[in-house]
């Protein structure tokens, strides 16, 4: 089930694309170093004084890293030792070349931002030794939530983004040297007309209708270039928040590039897994304008920001429809499929709000059938 925000209140609504950060996998290969290598590391760089370690795989996302989480048995240990860690494991180690995510989490950790504890990096074995977060992630907590607590988690989120575009303006050597410029902007359309219409539709474009789609969305994406730019996470939503405490954790943050002040919340408040109705995400984005206007002193016009949030929800919403079939098409992985529905769904109203975004709308329509009926309920 999934939150739908109706008439003040959170009704559950059916969603059958669930994803678990933690869940314990049965088939999966095993991790490069084994429960006594991990023990020693742990010994040698005084992490934890386990009698043993105890290695089970865990669930990922649609990247190619992988994630382990180590049971330590720590009877002769301190009492203040960790009962379990994380470990993330690279697809191939790259002990000569910098950590992209190292240098990220340190940029945030030294602003101030909640991110995991970092605890050990083995670079040759291209392992990082994490703060174990536990299973619930956003995502997971709200489908348990009432809908003042839901409420309260959403708050918490548009506040922590806020906070984000706040404190990180000094430039970081890696996030801060790319951006969602018009050119990658239009990759990300052209993998989803690849992997999505030709993919997985099996849609073959007209020259003319081709040209019409790049000249229309070529315009979008150079109004979303012009935006102001401020650090985007770039993967901001319920599956990339951890709870901890009472608070939320930002995970998954290793592309994070300059882009729009929209960006990061098209990603949480159009969030494929848990649909949100209008009238909630219209709150929630004033909620976001106030904080950030008060943390920054920087006032958005709210007409502005609302024109640029609905065509970065375009950009975006096509981007994970492309991802979504990516997997299936290619990975042969079928579970993210459900999302492209209600993806389509922000899609389309998007565009319906917007009479200048027609010819786009049109050729969009054309090109993917599923758009023209995905006005109704996602």
């Amino acid at each position: 089930m999934g939150l739908l925000w109706r008439e003040g209140v959170f009704a559950l609504v059916p969603t059958s694309f669930r994803y678990f950060m933690t869940l314990a996998l049965p088939e999966i290969q095993p991790m490069r170093l084994s429960p006594s290598a991990l023990r020693q590391r742990l010994l040698s760089a005084a992490v934890a004084r386990p009698d043993a370690v105890e290695i089970v795989p865990l669930a990922g996302d649609a990247s190619t890293r992988r994630y382990f989480r180590l049971l330590l048995s720590c009877e002769t240990g301190a009492a203040a030792d960790p009962a379990s860690l994380v470990a993330m494991e690279l697809e191939v180690p790259q002990p000569d070349a910098p950590m992209e995510w190292l240098e990220i989490h340190r940029y945030l950790s030294g602003i101030d931002l909640p991110v995991p504890n970092v605890f050990d990096y083995l670079a040759g074995e291209g392992v990082l030794i994490l703060e174990d977060l536990g299973d619930a992630t956003l995502e997971e907590r709200l489908k348990q939530a009432g809908a003042d607590e839901a409420q309260a988690w959403y708050e918490k989120a548009v506040d922590l983004l806020a906070h984000l575009q706040a404190r990180a303006t000094a430039p970081e050597p890696t996030a801060f040297s790319r951006r969602f410029d018009v050119e990658k902007l239009m990759w990300e359309f052209d993998f989803m007309l690849e992997h999505y219409a030709a993919g997985l539709l099996g849609r073959s474009l007209s020259p003319s209708l081709a040209q019409t789609l790049r000249e229309e969305m070529t315009a979008l994406c150079r109004e979303l270039e012009a935006l102001p730019a401020v650090l985007c996470h770039r993967d901001y939503h319920s599956r990339n928040l951890m709870v901890r405490g009472g608070d939320l954790v930002m995970i998954d943050f290793q592309d994070a590039r300059l882009g729009p002040p929209q960006y990061d919340l098209v990603s949480l408040l159009r969030d494929a897994y848990n649909p949100l109705d209008e009238i909630f995400v219209q709150e929630m984005k004033a909620r976001f304008l106030s904080a950030r206007q008060t943390m920054t002193g920087d006032a958005l016009s709210p007409m502005e920001f609302d024109r640029g949030f609905d065509r970065m929800t375009v950009q975006r919403c096509l981007k994970a429809v492309g991802t979504f079939a990516f997997q299936k098409t290619v990975k042969g992985n079928d579970r993210y499929l459900p999302g492209i529905a209600p993806s389509l769904f922000n899609v389309s109203n998007a565009l319906k709000r917007h009479a200048d975004l027609g010819p786009l709308r049109n050729a969009l329509e054309e090109a993917l059938p599923p758009l023209r009926q995905a006005g109704g309920a996602p």
